[in-house]
């Protein structure tokens, strides 16, 4: 099941302007490091 969700969020990353719900908008996607960041944290 995780890795499901992993590949699912993975998919959701290469295409954030196409994800609708407002949840997760606080985070960005990292993709040299290949995981999730908090968007504060990336400015």
């Amino acid at each position: 099941m995780n890795v499901l969700l992993d590949q699912l969020e993975t998919a959701i990353a290469k295409y954030p302007n196409q994800y609708v719900l407002p949840i997760g908008r606080d985070r960005r996607w990292n993709s040299s490091l290949h995981r999730w960041e908090d968007f504060e944290t990336r400015r």
